[in-house]
């Protein structure tokens, strides 16, 4: 079934999807976005690409999240950079799947939107924190994005 279109779309139209959305509008409040690497960003990286463009330029953070060990920070941060993924800053793991190391960064960083591949990782955020599954179900886990 398709959405009819309404005039306050027609007014919004001209503005980036993030704006006319109230709950991602600059606005607002700075939103803090958690994003996951492998298998979420290595995906589909044009389109990670054009997300974080469009999230920096309304002024949001963006927080990359990765089991990778700091040991390949150098390698990570380089195949970010070529994939042109804009971010504040990249919190790496111990090289393990811990669910709670996520958890506690989106917790401790006020992350308010988490997109990752593992559900279990989101099953494992704070309630304060909206959920997106992506290229695992493609699936809202949680919150109201």
């Amino acid at each position: 079934m398709q959405r009819k279109v309404t005039k306050r779309d027609a007014k919004t139209s001209g503005k980036s999807r993030l704006q006319g959305h109230s709950s991602l509008s600059s606005k607002g409040t700075t939103m803090r976005v958690g994003l996951d690497i492998d298998e979420t960003i290595t995906e589909a990286p044009w389109f990670f690409k054009s997300l974080t463009e469009g999230l920096k330029k309304d002024g949001h953070e963006i927080f990359i999240l990765t089991f990778r060990h700091k040991e390949m920070k150098e390698e990570t941060e380089q195949m970010l950079s070529e994939m042109g993924i804009i971010y504040d800053k990249v919190f790496y793991g111990e090289g393990i799947i811990d669910y709670d190391f996520k958890a506690k960064i989106a917790e401790k960083h006020g992350i308010s939107l988490m997109i990752d591949d593992n559900k279990e990782v989101l099953q494992a955020m704070p309630l304060t924190v909206s959920c997106l599954e992506m290229f695992g179900k493609m699936r809202r886990i949680r919150g109201d994005i």
